[in-house]
């Protein structure tokens, strides 16, 4: 395995392989802005997940239960907390655990659930 890294960073594959998923997480994450316009959530360019925002008003525990109800898992923000501080309502969403495809249907349903009536 040390001799198959080695290689690879000597001769260049490692780098391609690094640009190659940068440009794979960036197409995810062009559909993530695509289908999330009109929500307020966070994602870093190169990063793996969303973080999407929710009303003071939503819990987080819920709103991943509709979700999931759906067909589609995601994380509650509290579950990355590392202090007691003041919170504000998010869920994490991995960009990178499933197809194009599914990702964009997973987005729709979370958009939907988000801007549509929290009991349905």
């Amino acid at each position: 395995v040390a001799e198959i890294a080695t290689k690879w960073v000597t001769d260049g594959t490692a780098m391609e392989l690094v640009r190659w998923q940068r440009l794979a997480l960036r197409r995810r994450l062009d559909i993530a802005a695509e289908v999330l316009a009109g929500v307020d959530y966070r994602a870093h360019r190169d990063g793996l997940h969303v973080w999407l925002q929710l009303p003071d008003d939503r819990g987080e525990e819920s709103f991943v239960s509709q979700a999931r109800l759906q067909g589609v898992a995601i994380a509650p923000g509290t579950s990355f907390r590392i202090s007691q501080t003041p919170w504000h309502p998010a869920v994490r969403i991995s960009l990178g655990s499933t197809t194009e495809g599914e990702l964009r249907a997973g987005l729709g349903v979370v958009t939907k659930l988000l801007l549509g009536d929290p009991e349905h």
